[in-house]
């Protein structure tokens, strides 16, 4: 990655979230962009520059190219503009919060927050542990999107080098994989295999569904 954008909104889960870019920004050698969206043009932007002035900090002192953007307006029409501005190779944003960009970011929001960006997308919350080097082992549910293929090339810029992907299918009784979902499968393990990445297969019988199977996934990463 050489171009790491973070949305921040002075909470906690923001600090967590900076944390996290920094992170991968030092692994990389990438710059990186912290930007807030204030939801009226009456914040000033010469004082939330200043607020965000410590994490630009941060960064300068592991070495690292930095940069400060204040957005005004409506959450998505605004991070939508930066992205095209700064074309990040990742963007980093918290879920949790009582103003700015995370009051916006509970239930259906957040999954219509990183659909409408044309980014990829890591989202942290008040419990995320921040990561050094890259995640040591990623569960990807298998889907049958076209676009599969790409989610998981972007998962592998997030791996450490002897970091694991699980790829996980969903089984309900009686019902065969879908045609697309077992190509997805061994396309998936083809380009594991091409790009060195450690992975394995996991399958699980459900008689339940809840949506994208969230319910059944988290309780195998539980278990």
């Amino acid at each position: 990655m050489k171009n790491i954008l973070v949305l921040v909104d002075f909470t906690e889960t923001a600090d967590i979230a900076v944390k996290q870019a920094l992170q991968f920004a030092q692994r990389d050698s990438a710059a990186i962009t912290f930007c807030h969206i204030a939801q009226s043009k009456d914040d000033g932007s010469e004082a939330l520059i200043k607020e965000l002035q410590p994490y630009g900090d941060q960064a300068q002192s592991l070495g690292l190219d930095y940069n400060i953007m204040i957005g005004h307006g409506d959450l998505f029409d605004e991070v939508e503009a930066i992205v095209s501005k700064v074309g990040p190779d990742l963007i980093v944003v918290g879920t949790h919060g009582k103003h700015g960009i995370k009051q916006n970011l509970f239930g259906s929001a957040i999954h219509k927050l990183v659909r409408h960006i044309p980014a990829p997308s890591l989202v942290v919350n008040d419990h995320t542990r921040v990561i050094e080097g890259g995640y040591k082992k990623v569960m990807m549910p298998v889907a049958p999107h076209e676009d599969y293929l790409v989610k998981v090339e972007q998962t592998i810029d997030l791996m450490a080098p002897d970091g694991e992907i699980v790829i996980f299918a969903i089984l309900k009784p009686g019902v065969p994989l879908d045609e697309e979902i077992l190509r997805n499968i061994e396309a998936t393990k083809k380009l594991l295999e091409e790009r060195g990445v450690k992975y394995s297969y996991q399958e699980e019988d459900s008689d339940r569904y809840s949506i994208g199977y969230s319910k059944e996934t988290l309780a195998h990463v539980r278990n």
